[in-house]
């Protein structure tokens, strides 16, 4: 089983009409506990589920393909 860096930080992307966007400046370089729990704020605010992901914060943004 592949063990996870201890160390890495994730950002807060949603699907907006163009692509996957952070979805709040502060929503990146998170640890995983902070994650958590901006993640439960959005939902309770009344974001999507559907509409919401965690990704490694690579530092550089999602880019949709153009199709």
């Amino acid at each position: 089983m592949v063990e996870l860096n201890p160390n890495f930080k994730l950002r807060i992307e949603e699907l907006t009409t163009e692509g996957w966007t952070l979805i709040d400046d502060k929503a990146q370089q998170l640890t995983k506990e902070q994650c958590d729990e901006m993640l439960n704020g959005f939902l309770q605010g009344g974001v999507g589920a559907n509409r919401l992901r965690a990704v490694y914060d690579v530092g550089e943004g999602y880019k949709t393909p153009n199709v």
